[in-house]
């Protein structure tokens, strides 16, 4: 899996870069597990992923300071998320698509268990 901390996402709001923080192994696999089931979780299990993957979300103007999204009380850190609650939904959906996914599509174990990969 590439490094998912590098990956920056330019195009989800004008003049403003996000990027998920390089976070612990255990948390990252906590997310994605949670993640696999999101269409299917009830309401409290998904706006709990939702809240902890954007506590987990970074983002600057001037690609030199780099803020929270969210605050630790899930309160919007950027003004442009406040005035577009629309934009976490974006960025939600960009991190899982790119970086949580992968944690199960790419290990081994996903590829087992995958009829077309057994032997």
């Amino acid at each position: 899996m590439q490094e998912y901390w590098t990956k920056e996402y330019t195009d989800l709001c004008e003049g403003v870069i996000f990027r998920i923080k390089k976070i612990n192994p255990i948390e990252l696999i906590n997310l994605a597990t949670a993640a696999i089931d999101f269409e299917t979780a009830t309401w409290d299990r998904r706006s709990v992923l939702i809240t902890n993957t954007l506590r987990q979300m970074q983002w600057t103007k001037n690609n030199e300071t780099w803020f929270p999204l969210i605050e630790e009380d899930g309160s919007p850190r950027l003004p442009e998320l406040r005035d577009q609650p629309i934009l976490g939904f974006d960025v939600f959906f960009a991190v899982r698509r790119d970086v949580l996914t992968p944690v199960f599509t790419e290990s081994k174990t996903f590829q087992l268990l995958m009829p077309d990969k057994k032997e």
